[in-house]
Order: C-alpha cells, then sequence, then structure tokens
C-alpha cells in the first residue's frame, strides 16, 4: 500500500521476529538443566534441521510473494477451515 515492493515487505517482515525468536531463546534456557548430562548430538541435529527446512520454507515463500500468485494457498485452505470448524463444533469440548 506504501509502495514497498512486496518481496522487501516480506524480508523485513521476517527480520521483525528476530528480536522475538532471540528473546524465546534466552527465556528457555534458562529453563534448561545444562549439568543434567543431556545427550547434546540429538538438540543439535533438530536445531540443523529446522534451521534448514525452516531456511528453505522462507525462501520458497519469498519466491511466491515475488510471483503474486496466492491462489496455491486456496486449494489447502478451505479443507483446512472446514476440519477447523467441525473440531470446532464437534470436537472434544466443541459446541454441539
Amino acid at each position: 500500500m506504501l509502495g514497498l515492493r512486496r518481496d522487501l515487505a516480506a524480508r523485513f517482515s521476517f527480520l521483525l521476529s528476530v528480536p522475538a525468536i532471540l528473546g524465546a531463546v534466552v527465556l528457555k534456557s534458562r529453563d534448561f538443566d545444562f549439568d543434567a548430562g543431556h545427550d547434546l548430538l540429538p538438540l543439535g541435529v533438530g536445531f540443523v534441521a529446522a534451521a534448514v527446512t525452516g531456511w528453505g520454507a522462507l525462501l520458497l515463500l519469498l519466491k511466491l510473494v515475488r510471483s503474486g500468485d496466492f491462489s496455491r494457498f486456496s486449494f489447502y485452505l478451505a479443507p483446512l477451515a472446514v476440519a477447523a470448524i467441525a473440531y470446532g463444533l464437534f470436537g472434544p469440548g466443541g459446541i454441539l
């Protein structure tokens, strides 16, 4: 709306999330017991796997933002919306 390119706006919004993520890491790391003898290899592998898949997802999303074609989202959003509404109505603690 302000004339900023879509890909730059998307990059800026991702950069805005960095302080919140780092703050969450700091707060959660206070609860981690480093003296308990945890095996850090699974944590490291999980961190690397999350970083690689997150990076790939962001690259894919930026490519999608540059193209401006968001119709691909509609194919899964309609069934997801129906499932969410049905769960809210009939699931545990549902209205009906």
